[in-house]
């Protein structure tokens, strides 16, 4: 909650129109012990980091894939219990440090995906609902501080959106939402057919059918954008969580002096990257150098042997 109120704060303040933002995202593929069973593919991998992207463009916020790995451990594979603490105590020795860590499970029981606190810098995703309802850019709008359409954690929002900044989502463009009582909508043609009260009496509802922080896509619908409202308000925790602050990427950065022959290697940024020809990477450290735009020295040269380098461009902003 203090986390929510310092971003809060923080948005009335100043403008929170995002510029050039570039997040570090890094992936975990879980299998069962014996290695077989893995709840997702490299390809699904590309394929849900490019719905990211898409889905948070047009706040120019983009993300950098720094890695993947794969988790051999039955019991996190298959019955991972989001709502039992000392399940989720499993995935902290693989959180990679600087990054919004994403983890691919066959089963989590009862949820297709998870973020297990509000903001945060790790989640989880189901492999049934891999590519279905934007559902990692939910659980990463979840990470980024944004909270259900239908939220009445802090109370019920009016239908009118008089008391909208303190109560449902907490942002004021996206429509009061009753997705949380059955009898307000029909699952076959996605509209509001019931006659759901707000705390005001008001019945006249118009939900956020498209909204990707709603659970409209049970109801038929297809969740594919996210407003103005919602950027701001990821923008404010991007600017205030201490934590998510570590993910964020500077303008421009040096690759400097330096001998690295294990751990995590990373430098982003969302304009450029100059690596010093001194740098040294090699051993099984897990490197990644992602800017719009890398240069590269002449005679650099890197050799990990059983770690990795990965160089690319990043978002054309």
């Amino acid at each position: 909650m203090q986390s929510q109120l310092r971003a809060e704060s923080w948005a009335k303040q100043r403008s929170t129109v995002a510029v050039n933002k570039l997040i570090r995202v890094y992936f975990h593929i879980v299998r069962n012990t014996d290695g077989s069973q893995a709840a997702a593919t490299i390809e699904d991998i590309n394929n849900e980091f490019q719905d990211l992207i898409d889905d948070f463009d047009a706040d120019n916020i983009c993300f950098a894939n720094v890695g993947f790995d794969f988790i051999n451990n039955t019991a996190m594979n298959q019955s991972l219990d989001p709502d039992d603490e000392d399940d989720v105590a499993m995935l902290h020795p693989f959180l990679v440090p600087n990054c919004i860590n994403i983890f691919y499970h066959q089963s989590l029981g009862e949820y297709g995906g998870n973020a297990y606190n509000i903001p945060n810098t790790f989640c989880s995703i189901d492999d049934g609902n891999i590519g279905l309802w934007s559902t990692i850019s939910h659980e990463v709008g979840h990470c980024l501080g944004l909270l259900h359409t239908f939220s009445t954690a802090t109370g019920e929002e009016y239908i009118s959106g008089f008391n909208c900044a303190l109560h449902g989502d907490r942002v004021c463009d996206t429509p009061a939402d009753p997705y949380t009582e059955a009898a307000c909508f029909s699952a076959n043609n996605c509209n509001y057919t019931g006659n759901c009260e707000d705390p005001t009496g008001n019945t006249d509802y118009v939900p956020p059918y498209q909204n990707i922080m709603s659970y409209w896509g049970l109801g038929g619908c297809d969740p594919n954008h996210l407003t103005s409202g919602q950027f701001a308000r990821v923008n404010s925790f991007l600017q205030t969580d201490l934590n998510l602050i570590t993910t964020v990427s500077p303008a421009t950065v040096g690759a400097g002096l330096g001998s690295f022959s294990s751990g995590y290697y990373f430098r982003t940024a969302h304009n450029s990257i100059s690596i010093n020809p001194s740098l040294n990477i090699t051993g099984s450290t897990i490197a990644s150098l992602q800017s719009k735009s890398v240069t590269c020295p002449p005679g650099f040269l890197i050799a990990p042997t059983s770690g990795s380098i990965t160089i690319k461009a990043t978002c054309d902003y």
